[in-house]
């Protein structure tokens, strides 16, 4: 926690206005860091739930994550806050998705994502087939595993749903002029 509160101060010095998590599982700490910073920093988990409750997606929803996230309940308290059911895969299911992410050749230790994209797209249609209207791929890096499924909505990538939470507040913020002043880009 003492490393994310420094590196998060050190970046509002020198004049973030946004922050964001990329890990699903750091946020944990997210509330012990969200009302530090004068800055929007919106949380993952509370982004992605909040779009599948006002997209209707329906009141079932599955969770491909590790087992430390599983663990940490983020999501399904969240949903629950919600209205939302959170179905997690069966026990058998779950070690072909931390196989997949941690595995020889998973995800996170460099194995290409296409390798690791079958047994996240097995994981993926377990929970859908039992009656997940939607899947939150809730890891950073199961949406690389399969794109189709994330084009198609069956899987929901929750940085992906969180950086149009950020651009509707930029856009409320007055857009890039409101935010940044006289016509600062992001690149200055």
């Amino acid at each position: 926690l003492a490393a994310l509160i420094d590196t998060a101060g050190r970046l509002v010095a020198h004049g973030a206005t946004i922050l964001v998590m990329a890990c699903n599982t750091a946020h944990v700490w997210h509330p012990a860091l969200a009302g530090r910073f004068p800055c929007y920093f919106p949380s993952l988990i509370t982004a992605t739930a909040a779009a599948l409750k006002r997209e209707g997606r329906g009141s079932t929803v599955g969770l491909m994550a590790t087992d430390g996230l599983i663990h940490t309940g983020l999501y399904q308290d969240e949903l629950a806050r919600t209205g939302l059911t959170c179905i997690l895969p069966a026990p058998d299911r779950q070690r072909v998705l931390m196989e997949a992410v941690y595995g020889p050749e998973g995800i996170k230790l460099g194995g290409e994502a296409s390798r690791g994209g079958a047994r996240v797209r097995e994981v993926s249609d377990h929970l859908r087939g039992r009656g997940c209207g939607v899947v939150i791929a809730g890891c950073t890096e199961l949406p690389l595993a399969v794109p189709d499924l994330i084009a198609a909505g069956t899987v929901i990538d929750p940085m992906a749903v969180t950086a149009a939470a950020i651009r509707e507040w930029i856009d409320r913020q007055g857009g890039r002029r409101g935010l940044f002043g006289s016509g600062r880009s992001l690149r200055q």
